[in-house]
């Protein structure tokens, strides 16, 4: 496989990604339409990703709670995600969330899920070889 990330550069391209995001919500609301800046300004706050959480607490929390186009962009980080924590945090936390992400109410955003689980399985295939054997 290639290189890992390491955290920083991961929470970098999150963080891209979202800004990303931001701008074309932007460039897509103007000019500001009958809401006026106040609008412009509710979205722009709704599409605020919290950039002080960890991010297996962001990937969780905004793949849960986030809009459907964070909850997209965050669930296309759960492998990264997945590669960044210890086994043990990828199995208590990522692996439920894939559970509930695959029943959420957008279809865009079980589509991105269902794009990552190659990667997914991958990723708990190579570390089920390196997991410890017996009862937890």
């Amino acid at each position: 496989g290639g290189r890992r990330e390491g955290p920083a550069t991961a929470a970098r391209r999150i963080i891209s990604t979202a800004a990303t995001y931001s701008r074309l919500l932007t460039a897509a609301l103007e000019p500001a339409g009958p809401e006026g800046p106040d609008g412009l300004a509710a979205a722009m706050e709704e599409l605020a990703i919290d950039e002080d959480m960890p991010l297996v607490d962001r990937v969780t929390h905004y793949a849960r709670h986030g809009t459907p186009l964070q909850k997209t962009v965050f669930v296309r980080e759960i492998p990264t995600c997945m590669r960044e924590v210890p086994p043990e945090v990828a199995l208590r936390r990522l692996v439920p969330l894939c559970a509930e992400v695959a029943a959420d109410m957008e279809a865009s955003v079980r589509h991105a899920l269902a794009q990552q689980m190659p990667r997914i399985a991958e990723i708990l295939a190579e570390a089920d070889r390196d997991w410890p054997r017996g009862g937890a």
